[in-house]
């Protein structure tokens, strides 16, 4: 038989026993991840049965018991908590929706926002900074800290602080209660995020996960679109409260569908003993602290202009810092925030790079698009979300067909 495409990038197939089909290999293939709609369909029932009644039995009914999915080492493995995954992974894409959502429905209701609380030029750009860090901040140690609580006590405890914090962001009096509300709501949401592609591998089968994936990201194109239009329409016709109040009663539905119907393995034993051995505490203190530096030498230059000495300090101690995590780490001996192997390997680099100038143009594209429709062009908080239709629909098919490309791969 022939041996599939880009097999293996040069490894050659395994020997194939003499008393097995010629579709016998086909499975092998799966095993080492030539997993193709093809041979899901066709040759591997056929192995199967061929192999039934012999020593293939056994690992019939290994594959059954155990194994998360369709490669090499699986059969190590726990098998997968039994789920309704048309109930659970709605459930979970809800959530998900809020999280994203909150980044992009906020925009269109800011200036009216900024205006009603008689914002700074800085604290303009803080209410949406603010939950962007703190979403950053939760990102690294989700995994560590759900591998100790436990994942069901983190979700949860994520949705519901997340939830709480949305209330009080629709409640806030002044620009530094908005602000930090909105630091605290980014903590919950950072964990949603982080958490919720941690739970598809926990409960979707590995040849699945791809699709899956690609749901959720899906997700955030859909918030991506409907954040902008919902947060003017809303601003208009209620009030800008309600694109956080929004939250409260979608939060309450998805938390008790995860409560009832989401069923996990225990996690691994983790202590906080090893969590402090092991985590790159300096790596991101230092990430943190740059991060933090450079958004408050931007702010104190937007306040204050170009000409104070100020700010030019704080924007170069930010740089300073930042430069200072990625010597931490390429020499830490813990597991370090970002790999090193990250910036060694010439094809993950270059995807840092370009992630780092995404970023760049994406975020404060997001803020500053309806202050550029609303302030000067004149338009109200509906008219600016459907003016950036264009930009939120691109944004939403680029979400998609990445997700695509990551599932099935690009041709050689």
């Amino acid at each position: 038989m022939a041996e599939p495409q880009q097999a293996g990038y040069g490894l050659g197939p395994s020997p194939i026993p003499s008393d097995l089909p010629l579709s016998a290999p086909i499975l092998h293939d799966i095993e080492r991840g030539y997993n193709t709609a093809e041979t899901r369909d066709t040759a591997l029932p056929e192995y199967e049965k061929a192999t039934k009644g012999s020593d293939g039995g056994a690992v019939e009914k290994r594959r059954k018991e155990k194994g998360k999915g369709l490669t090499e080492g699986d059969q190590e493995m726990d098998a997968l908590p039994d789920n309704n995954l048309l109930i659970v992974m709605p459930a979970i894409g809800l959530v998900l929706f809020l999280a994203a959502l909150d980044m992009s429905i906020v925009a269109t209701a800011l200036p009216t926002i900024a205006d009603q609380l008689n914002a700074s030029p800085s604290e303009y750009s803080w209410v949406g900074t603010a939950y962007t860090l703190a979403m950053t901040l939760q990102t690294p140690i989700n995994g560590r800290v759900s591998d100790i609580v436990g994942r069901k006590p983190m979700l949860y405890a994520a949705i519901t602080v997340f939830t709480i914090f949305s209330a009080l962001c629709g409640a806030a009096k002044s620009m530094t209660w908005l602000i930090i509300a909105r630091a605290f709501q980014g903590l919950g949401g950072g964990s949603i995020i982080g958490l919720t592609a941690i739970l598809v591998s926990d409960i979707v089968p590995l040849h699945k996960r791809g699709v899956y994936q690609g749901y959720l990201g899906g997700t955030w194109g859909i918030a991506a679109v409907l954040g902008p239009i919902l947060g003017g329409l809303l601003t208009e016709k209620a009030s800008w409260r309600w694109t956080f109040y929004i939250n409260l009663p979608t939060c309450a539905i998805a938390l008790v569908l995860l409560i009832f119907t989401l069923k996990l393995n225990p996690t691994k034993k983790y202590t906080f003993r090893m969590l402090k051995d092991t985590f790159d505490f300096l790596g991101l203190a230092l990430l943190m602290s740059g991060g933090a530096l450079l958004i408050v030498g931007f702010s104190q230059a937007a306040d204050l202009g170009w000409g104070n000495p100020t700010a030019y300090g704080v924007i170069i101690g930010g740089v300073v810092s930042l430069a200072a995590a990625v010597v931490n780490f390429l020499t830490t001996k813990r597991n370090a925030i970002i790999p090193a192997r990250m910036f060694k390997i010439r094809t993950t680099l270059f995807f840092l790079i370009g992630s780092l100038f995404q970023a760049f143009a994406f975020i404060p594209s997001n803020y500053l698009l309806p202050q550029l429709f609303q302030g000067v062009r004149g338009a109200g908080a509906l008219g600016s979300g459907i003016q950036l239709i264009p930009y939120a629909c691109c944004v939403a098919w680029s979400t998609v067909v990445g997700e695509c490309l990551t599932d099935v791969g690009c041709p050689a």
